[in-house]
């Protein structure tokens, strides 16, 4: 039987969470936009995102 807290845990997370985190503030500006870019891709195809990983680091990286 799976309880509430467990299920709140691992399936809701807050959007743009990791920008409020310290490392993410130290970056700049470009690399942020970077982060932004990986976080939104994985967002738009969670199933699909580690397949497309490679794919994806590299047309972020332009």
């Amino acid at each position: 039987m799976i309880h509430f807290q467990e299920l709140y845990e691992t399936s809701v997370v807050e959007k743009d969470e990791h920008r409020n985190s310290k490392q993410y503030k130290k970056l700049s500006p470009k690399m942020r936009n970077a982060v932004d870019d990986i976080f939104k891709k994985m967002d738009s195809k969670p199933s699909d995102f580690l397949n497309s990983f490679e794919k994806t680091m590299k047309e972020v990286s332009k």
